[in-house]
């Protein structure tokens, strides 16, 4: 061992990057023939340090008093298996720290939805579509069928990255179903959640940014607000009433979801009340104050926002056909009608009193 300490070959020091392997060993005062006390000092990040320069100081000790040079102590140190609260604790500890990655990556998602949509709006080419004959159902249908089926290529990457690096919270059990159905639920639904919030933007590329940091306040900062004011005696009940609407954003609804999987052990879940997680009662992990709630609240917003879409984009037409038909009828209305391609807003009397519209007959 002290050749090992004091003679390193080149090898062992460049694996251990600059780690310290020394140590050093005081005796106090009141050490005599018959009693030895002394203090270890070494690196503490060592795990085995301590074992191993007990180990040498007591072999010294012990061919000094025997005043044998082949006197030694083997000693054998192993941690002993961790217990069921310990393994458990961890696997919470390592899912949670997943669920923030997970919704940190997710934030992205929703942005690059919204900036096709804007672009589209932004370059008129939503409106070549519509003139040559797309319906507006057609159009928002395909535009939500495209995004997604391109969510499957993250959906099924997340899961085998789950999967490849062993989180046992999401990959036992129901968990695993519960986990799958979050995640399968969240790119469908957020894509209407994205439709309507584009709406509000002219520029593909102030959408982007905005829908971007509108996603991360609502996903991962409402998922630790809440997460947080659970924890509190005195905001518990308040965060449960709140939850109703905390809901209405998918981002939430998937981060609480994968947060409160990870209070699940072999498909047993704690009881969420207003003194806190009774670990007495349990529950499972489909109840609605675990992912059940999150995973029907997703299954509804898939229909109930693309309704909303329809229905926004109804009123905007039909505002915009009123304010067309009550402009007065004239040649320079139509030309710039006919310039953009928009449909004629006019009533069938007024089209004889332009020159554009005269019968054959009255031609010259």
């Amino acid at each position: 061992m002290s050749n090992y300490l004091l003679e390193p070959d080149q090898e062992h020091l460049t694996n251990e990057q600059g780690a310290s392997r020394y140590g050093a060993v005081t005796f106090a005062d009141t050490t005599d023939d018959s009693n030895f006390a002394y203090n270890l000092m070494l690196n503490a990040s060592a795990i085995h340090g301590a074992g191993i320069y007990m180990n040498l100081v007591n072999s010294a000790v012990m061919r000094s008093v025997s005043e044998s040079n082949n006197a030694k102590i083997t000693t054998r140190n192993h941690p002993l298996p961790k217990t069921m609260k310990e393994s458990n604790a961890t696997q919470t500890a390592d899912a949670f720290t997943a669920a923030l990655m997970v919704m940190i990556a997710f934030c992205f998602l929703p942005a690059s939805y919204a900036i096709f949509v804007v672009k589209e709006r932004e370059v008129k080419a939503k409106h070549q579509q519509i003139i040559s004959g797309v319906s507006i159902y057609a159009y928002w249908f395909a535009t939500w069928f495209w995004d997604a089926v391109s969510y499957l290529a993250p959906f099924t990457l997340t899961l085998g990255l789950i999967w490849s690096f062993g989180i046992e919270s999401y990959t036992k059990g129901d968990n695993a179903w519960a986990v799958m159905l979050l995640f399968l639920l969240f790119g469908p639904a957020v894509s209407g959640f994205t439709y309507i919030s584009s709406f509000l933007f002219s520029s593909h590329s102030t959408a982007q940014n905005i829908i971007l940091f509108q996603n991360f306040l609502t996903g991962l900062c409402l998922m630790l607000t809440s997460f947080i004011l659970g924890l509190f005696e005195s905001t518990r009940l308040v965060n449960m009433q709140l939850k109703g609407f905390y809901r209405l954003f998918p981002g939430f609804c998937l981060g609480d979801g994968l947060i409160q999987v990870t209070l699940c052990n072999n498909n047993k879940c704690p009881v969420l009340t207003k003194d806190g997680y009774s670990m007495t009662d349990t529950q499972g992990v489909f109840a609605w104050d675990v992912a059940g709630g999150d995973i029907t609240f997703l299954a509804c917003e898939i229909l109930g926002y693309m309704l909303i879409t329809f229905l926004i984009e109804y009123l905007q037409v039909r505002r915009a056909s009123g304010q067309r038909a009550s402009e007065l009828a004239t040649p320079l209305h139509i030309y710039v009608a006919l310039t953009q391609h928009e449909p004629l807003p006019l009533h069938p009397t007024h089209l004889s009193d332009t020159p554009l519209f005269r019968s054959r007959a009255d031609v010259p």
